[in-house]
């Protein structure tokens, strides 16, 4: 199996432990995967909105600041580093939540945020 294909591999198995609420598991898929394929994007935004589940504030910020620098067109990952960086008093939030919001206006977590 390729890279590329192991990465992918462990992003579904990351999708699939997120969504069952395992969150400690999803986040080693995702960072598994960030090791087969560094530049994948929607590994480092998933880590990241999983990192901000478990109150990992900081580590969530720097996976998704690195998400939208390798992909800026993700809305999720700039409402999700929005609130990351408000959690930790980044005065940058509402410039990563009106990011959020030019890519996708009818996001209404962002307008809430």
């Amino acid at each position: 199996m390729t890279r590329a294909g192991e990465a992918q591999r462990f992003f579904i198995e990351g999708v699939e432990r997120q969504q069952r609420g395992d969150l400690l598991a999803a986040a080693a898929r995702f960072r598994d995967a960030i090791r087969c394929v560094p530049g994948l994007a929607e590994a480092h935004a998933s880590l990241g909105a999983t990192l901000l589940a478990l109150g990992e504030a900081k580590g969530a910020a720097q996976s998704l600041e690195t998400a939208v620098a390798l992909k800026r067109v993700q809305p999720g990952a700039w409402l999700a580093l929005g609130l990351a960086r408000g959690v930790l008093g980044d005065p940058r939030a509402r410039a990563s939540l009106r990011s959020a919001l030019s890519l996708d206006p009818g996001q209404a977590a962002a307008h809430r945020a």
